[in-house]
């Protein structure tokens, strides 16, 4: 199951993408360590960071 997460961020900031995660794996009621992150990349154009989890 793949679930592709956009995350609004004017910047690259790791600590925001580690909040963000954990709040999905809270949205998803995934415990921590049973995702796996994939094709983390920042878009520029809409100043989000884009990625997809997959349970596992």
């Amino acid at each position: 199951d793949m679930t592709v997460i956009r995350h609004t961020t004017s910047f690259y900031d790791i600590d925001a993408i580690i909040a963000a995660v954990k709040k999905d794996m809270i949205k998803f009621n995934t415990p921590e360590g049973a995702l796996k992150i994939e094709n983390l990349y920042y878009d520029p154009e809409t100043e989000e960071l884009v990625w997809k989890i997959e349970e596992k």
